[in-house]
């Protein structure tokens, strides 16, 4: 059965204009990129709210900006804590259920790259950090009925990069990071390019995740072609164009009940419209999820 509860991501430049786009292409749900946090008033968040009722799309998430950690910034970690918990009280106005961020590492507060704070303080000391600002982000993000969703993010950007493994690319730490906070209001944001780039299996990732995984981000690539230059792998195609295996993904999908909507996460290229990227994914993903079926059938009616 094809899945129509399915959403895109889209940024706030011409977001009510996109949000119409969406309910004609037959979206129901949206992802809202993190500049919808740069420096908008309560009543542009307000404003988006209507349009999105108004055209029959639910607002099902936005990304904070910024990490748990604020591996960018020069402010105390209490400064940038105090910013994620306005951020998460103007997320209310959006009614959104989740909210997607990344973990990170102390990179510029200790004046070091990411993979010497590891080798400085220890991956451990770095996780506990970590579950202790996100401990503190759910406990202030229960009060408006949101979960926290961290993503996986790829192993091989610089950024992430910590004596030669990414850090928290694989479901398994997410797991641990999760343990550790141990708040209802948390799980996984799975990002399928992320995890292509890795050559992490996405059926095994999925199985892996089960009730944890509350959001996704789908997206498509050709895993990795470049060391060290994320953006050359990261490249946030359609389903269909690149070379996931996107029957196995609609397979995990299935077998851990996921109930919640399929979130695309895409950036259209030269020459393509958003209109474009809209019909590209609904059209494939409809055509994946029936190829499902009917393998399912097939391989059904061969054992009866």
């Amino acid at each position: 059965m094809i899945n129509k509860n399915i959403g895109i991501n889209t940024s706030f430049e011409n977001c009510q204009e996109n949000l119409r786009k969406m309910a004609i292409a037959g979206f129901k749900y949206a992802y809202l990129n993190e500049d919808i946090f740069a420096k908008k008033t309560d009543k542009a968040f307000l404003e988006v709210a209507k349009s999105s009722k108004d055209c029959g799309i639910e607002l099902f998430s936005a990304h904070l900006t910024g990490n748990a950690l604020p591996y960018s910034s020069k402010k105390s970690l209490n400064e940038v804590i105090k910013e994620k918990q306005e951020m998460i009280g103007r997320s209310s106005l959006l009614e959104v259920t989740r909210l997607t961020t990344h973990i990170g590492a102390i990179k510029r507060i200790m004046g070091v790259s990411h993979k010497e704070v590891i080798d400085r303080i220890g991956l451990d000391q770095s996780d506990r950090m970590n579950a202790e600002v996100l401990k503190t982000l759910c406990q202030y993000a229960a009060q408006y009925e949101i979960t926290l969703a961290i993503e996986n993010v790829p192993c091989v950007d610089s950024l992430w990069s910590c004596s030669g493994q990414g850090y928290a690319h694989t479901i398994t730490h997410l797991r641990h990071i999760i343990e550790l906070v141990n708040e209802p209001n948390i799980g996984i944001c799975l990002d399928t390019g992320h995890a292509n780039i890795c050559g992490i299996s996405l059926y095994q990732a999925i199985l892996e995740a089960g009730t944890l995984l509350v959001e996704t981000h789908f997206n498509d690539n050709f895993g990795l072609l470049t060391e060290g230059v994320n953006e050359n792998n990261d490249l946030h195609r359609p389903p269909g164009i690149g070379n996931i295996n996107w029957i196995e993904v609609i397979a995990g999908l299935h077998e851990i009940c996921y109930s919640n909507p399929v979130i695309f996460e895409l950036s259209s290229k030269e020459n393509e419209t958003f209109e474009d990227i809209l019909n590209l994914t609904r059209g494939n993903w409809a055509a994946f999820e029936l190829t499902y079926g009917l393998i399912k059938a097939f391989n059904k009616s061969k054992v009866v």
